[in-house]
């Protein structure tokens, strides 16, 4: 967690807070639950014209 508060500039309860606004109990279940959720993610398609 130390890590993210840095590179961030916030506070370890920032980080924690927003973890639960997530609804996860906490940073752990943020660090496992992250990567699941990112490959879940679809890549956005380039929708502009090409001329």
């Amino acid at each position: 967690m130390s890590k993210l508060v840095s590179q961030t500039n916030s506070g370890e309860a920032s980080v924690l807070r927003f973890c639960r606004t997530l609804g996860l109990s906490g940073f752990r279940e943020f660090r496992v639950a992250l990567p699941g959720r990112l490959s879940a993610i679809k890549p956005a398609t380039d929708t502009a014209p090409r001329h």
